[in-house]
């Protein structure tokens, strides 16, 4: 799901958190995550959204996409990464 206002602030929120405790906030991993569903079109945009939040890693979710089976799962997968 794409962060808004309110999950940006979340993040932040976390960050503060794990530098209150005297660590270093770069070190504690945030994962973002795109629907296959909003399109390519879309993606590239998403991706560049969770950059800029400095997220350590971000996944493709392909559930709800209206996939007929793991290997449509898995080649949506493969269209992502190629998007990206």
């Amino acid at each position: 799901r794409q962060p808004d206002d309110a999950g940006s602030a979340n993040i932040a929120r976390v960050r503060q958190w794990v530098k209150d405790e005297d660590r270093d906030p770069n070190s504690f991993g945030i994962q973002g995550s795109i629907g296959y569903q909003a399109g390519p079109e879309k993606w590239p945009a998403q991706m560049q959204r969770w950059k800029d939040l400095q997220a350590s890693h971000v996944g493709v979710i392909t559930m709800n996409a209206g996939l007929a089976g793991p290997r449509d799962h898995i080649e949506a997968i493969r269209k992502f990464k190629e998007g990206v």
